[in-house]
């Protein structure tokens, strides 16, 4: 399965599908994170996240965010935590307020 998840999101990335990337990466999430590959599973979130077209997917990229700032803690990468955090942060109240504004 390594192999296959290895070879599909370098491809997805490449291809720009950013919507079927971050919905991949976002499941993937507990998966590296049991299997000790927390800076692998936290480049590729930030990765799909930082697509063009992720800001077409703001709650997928969220998600994405958050997952990365998590893993990137687990790992004592402090500052990528918190740059991820942050910007998911800002994200999620921009969702938020389009929201209430509806």
């Amino acid at each position: 399965d390594d192999d296959n998840l290895r070879a599909a999101l370098p491809w997805l990335a490449e291809q720009g599908n950013a919507e079927l990337g971050l919905r991949l990466v976002n499941a993937l999430r507990l998966h590296w994170f049991m299997r000790g590959r927390l800076v692998e599973g936290c480049d590729w979130l930030l990765t799909m996240a930082s697509l063009p077209g992720s800001t077409a997917y703001p709650q997928l990229r969220a998600d994405a965010l958050i997952n990365a700032g998590f893993i990137a803690r687990e790992y004592g990468d402090y500052e990528r935590a918190w740059a991820a955090s942050r910007e998911a942060l800002s994200l999620t109240f921009t969702i938020t307020k389009r929201i209430a504004d509806e």
